[in-house]
């Protein structure tokens, strides 16, 4: 068994089509490859380290139920797409 949660994918569209067909190590691998840049990126907004690791937590949680929804379409990076989320999570801490 690896330890390693990474697990290689082409692009965000393979990880996505992962993620919809209930993939839990995909996210895993996208949490892997972005949480820190995104929790960085929330601290540099003002929130604090322990309201940023929520915020990750309710990111990744968004993400995992809106690729489950019918229709959904990455149309932006991942990074971006993840990005958005949080920022709309920080609003709500507001």
């Amino acid at each position: 068994m690896e330890n390693n949660p990474v697990k290689r994918y082409r692009n965000d569209q393979e990880l996505v089509a992962a993620m919809r067909a209930g993939d839990e190590s995909a996210l895993k691998t996208c949490y892997a490859l972005y949480a820190q840049g995104i929790r960085s990126w929330l601290i540099k907004k003002g929130a604090r380290l322990d309201i940023s690791m929520d915020l990750i937590q309710n990111t990744f949680l968004a993400l995992w139920q809106n690729v489950q929804k019918p229709g959904f379409i990455l149309t932006c990076k991942m990074r971006t797409y993840l990005t958005h989320i949080a920022y709309h999570q920080l609003l709500k801490c507001l």
